[in-house]
């Protein structure tokens, strides 16, 4: 497997969360914990050459996935199905 483009700079993640001024642990997205925001992937494409639509594709993907798994949020669209159906 190669070298990923901050192993090839030398730089961390916290360092590169700070230089391109982000104020939350690199780890926080990672852990899925916080979404990547439009800025945030933006940034990531300039300064690691991800592409911006790729990653908030991934982002959503991530969020369809655990919104499936959330079982309250699902008996939501349920519930309003069996409500519209009564009109």
């Amino acid at each position: 497997m190669g070298q990923s483009t901050l192993e090839y700079c030398s730089i961390s993640l916290r360092r590169l969360a700070k230089e391109i001024g982000i104020s939350i642990l690199p780890s926080t997205n990672a852990k899925g914990k916080q979404s990547f925001s439009l800025e945030l992937t933006m940034m990531m494409d300039t300064a690691l050459g991800v592409d911006v639509a790729t990653q908030l594709s991934m982002q959503n993907e991530y969020d369809m996935l655990m919104a499936e798994r959330d079982e309250l949020l699902m008996e939501k669209p349920k519930h309003i199905r069996c409500i519209a159906a009564i009109f």
